[in-house]
C-alpha cells in the first residue's frame, strides 16, 4: 500500500509541472506587455505604440483559454495556487487582475467599446476567480451592486483616463460615464481578487495586490466562520473606505452576463458562503 500511494503521489508531479509551466508562460509573455508588475494602463499604451488594437481579439482569445485552464488545473490540483513564480515580482493573481482590469478599460474608455471576444475573456476571468475562491469558502456577493464600490479609487481612474488621452488613444467616452462602467465591471470581480491575493501573498501591483491588506488582529481569510467573517467584513470595509460610487448609470450592467445568465447564478445555489461548505 505504501509503495502504491508513493506511486500515485510521483504520479502528479508531471501534471502539476505541466499546469505551472502554462500558466506561467502567459503570466511571462505579460510583462513584455504590462511591464513589471503588471498594470494595465501599460497594457494599453503599450499596445495603441505598436499599432496593435487591431489583433487584440486574438490576444484576449489566448487569455480566455488561459482562465479556462487557470480555473481547471487550480481547483483540481489546488496546490498550485500557492507555486510562486520564477520571479518574485511575477504572480498569477497579479497577471489576472492586469488582464481584466484592462478588458474592462477598453470597455469603458475606449470609443470603439468591448468587442464579443474581451467581453467573453471577462467572463471567463470571473469565471475562474470565482470557482476558485469557492474551495477556500471565501464569500463574495452572488449579484454585486454595478454601482460598486470598489476598491480602485476615482483619483486613481481619472490618472489612468487621462493618461490614455494624453497617449492618442481614442477616448470616446465621458470621464464620469467611464467610471460608471469600469465600476459595473470592475465590481464582478473585485472581491474575489482581492481575497486571493491576500491569500496568495501575492507581490504588490497596482489596482490588486497593493491594496490586499489585512487587518491588525490576524488573517481574514482564516479562522472559525463567525471569526473569519468579521474579520472579512473589517477588512472589507477599510478597503473600500473612501470609495466613490459613480453618479451616471453604467450602460451594461453586468458587461460579464453576455445577454443571459451572469456567473453569479451557478447551477449549485447561491456563491454567498458564509455558512456553506467548500468542496475539498
Amino acid at each position: 500500500i505504501g509503495l502504491t500511494l508513493v506511486a500515485l503521489l510521483v504520479s502528479y508531479l508531471p501534471a502539476m509541472y505541466a499546469a505551472f509551466a502554462r500558466r506561467e508562460s502567459a503570466v511571462t509573455l505579460l510583462e513584455i506587455r504590462a511591464g513589471s508588475p503588471p498594470s494595465a494602463s501599460e497594457l494599453l499604451v503599450r499596445v495603441h505604440e505598436i499599432g496593435g488594437f487591431d489583433g487584440l481579439d486574438a490576444y484576449w482569445a489566448d487569455w480566455q483559454q488561459w482562465f479556462v485552464e487557470l480555473e481547471e488545473s487550480h481547483t483540481s490540483l489546488t496546490a498550485l495556487i500557492f507555486f510562486r513564480s520564477p520571479q518574485p515580482q511575477r504572480s498569477w493573481v497579479t497577471a489576472a487582475g492586469a488582464v481584466l482590469d484592462s478588458v474592462a478599460l477598453i470597455g469603458a474608455v475606449l470609443k470603439r467599446g468591448a468587442s464579443a471576444q474581451e467581453r467573453m475573456t471577462l467572463r471567463a476571468g470571473v469565471f475562474a476567480l470565482r470557482r476558485i475562491a469557492d474551495f477556500f469558502d471565501i464569500a463574495y456577493q452572488q449579484k454585486p451592486d454595478p454601482s460598486g464600490p470598489v476598491s480602485v479609487r476615482r483619483g486613481e481612474f481619472d490618472a489612468v483616463y487621462e493618461r490614455l488621452e494624453k497617449e492618442g488613444l481614442q477616448v470616446g467616452v465621458e470621464a464620469e460615464q467611464a467610471w460608471a462602467d469600469f465600476v459595473a465591471a470592475r465590481v464582478q470581480y473585485d472581491e474575489v481578487l482581492l481575497a486571493l491575493a491576500t491569500l496568495t501573498m501575492a507581490p504588490e501591483a497596482p489596482w490588486s495586490s497593493d491594496r490586499a491588506l489585512r487587518p491588525d488582529d490576524g488573517d481574514p481569510l482564516r479562522g472559525g466562520d463567525k471569526k473569519r467573517d468579521s474579520r472579512l467584513n473589517r477588512w472589507r470595509r477599510g478597503v473600500l473606505r473612501g470609495s466613490t460610487k459613480p453618479r451616471a448609470r453604467p450602460r451594461v450592467a453586468d458587461p460579464t452576463a453576455l445577454g443571459g445568465s451572469g456567473p453569479d447564478e451557478d447551477a449549485q445555489g447561491p456563491i454567498e458562503r458564509e455558512s456553506a461548505t467548500p468542496n475539498r
